[in-house]
């Protein structure tokens, strides 16, 4: 499975290299910050990216829908609300969004950008869907706040990585978006879920995919608030810059 895994994403990357991509220097990245995003999360993002001396500014749904996602590589959207992101971008955010990422943008979602990126569960999160999952037993996604373990594709052992109300994907059913890359499954319930759930063990943590000429990552849990697993997020933008072979390394 896991020779499976490395083939797909080398396969993935290599018909994802948009031309020129490369060489444009240095590499700028936006947060979103306005409703639906929340500050502790806004600013860990920001924090985790600018270890790795990548530049980092907020952006807000005005800006989005003025069209300066121009100017960056990747917009990170951050925890918070899926429902809260989705309605502070609009109608008009949200195409805003998809044309930045079919014309070679990255998007990375994290927890609530996960559940905005997804494939829409009600007519506001049907504004961007980038990626062909939808969000696995969405009537239990209350799944509580703890640790859960994560098997990457890249390391022989699980991560312990931040949990709160996280999605958990599974393939969609849309025939105009190409199948996603299973980048990391869960092997354990997170450490604060309610007894009673089915387990999300086996299930889909984070995955990433091609759109148009972008690249799109999402994580369920936050590698930005986990100890020794922030790299992670840095790692993923590169790849969503088209910058790098892998998504995460």
């Amino acid at each position: 499975m896991k020779h499976g895994l490395c083939i797909a994403i080398t396969l993935l990357a290599m018909t994802l290299v948009s031309p020129g991509c490369s060489s444009r220097t240095p590499l700028r990245v936006a947060v979103y910050s306005d409703a639906g995003a929340m500050e502790p999360y806004i600013t860990a993002a920001e924090t985790t990216v600018r270890s790795e001396n990548v530049p980092c500014e907020r952006i807000l749904a005005e800006d989005v829908r003025g069209g300066d996602l121009d100017d960056f590589d990747v917009v990170i959207f951050p925890g918070g609300s899926g429902n809260g992101l989705a309605e502070s971008l609009g109608e008009d955010g949200g195409a805003a969004v998809t044309e930045f990422v079919r014309d070679g943008g990255g998007v990375i979602g994290l927890c609530a950008g996960g559940y905005l990126c997804a494939i829409g569960y009600n007519e506001k999160t049907s504004r961007v869907e980038l990626i062909n999952a939808r969000v696995w037993d969405l009537d239990n996604w209350a799944r509580g706040e703890g640790i859960a373990e994560v098997k990457l594709d890249e390391s022989e052992e699980p991560v312990r990585l931040h949990f709160e109300n996280a999605p958990v994907f599974e393939p969609g059913i849309r025939d105009d978006l190409p199948p996603y890359v299973s980048l990391g499954r869960f092997v354990s319930d997170p450490a604060g879920e309610p007894p009673g759930r089915d387990s999300i063990a086996g299930r889909d943590a984070i995955v990433a995919s091609s759109f148009g000429e972008g690249r799109v990552v999402l994580f369920g849990p936050h590698p930005e608030l986990t100890s020794g697993q922030g790299h992670l997020l840095p790692n993923a933008v590169q790849w969503a810059a088209g910058r790098s072979e892998k998504p995460l390394q």
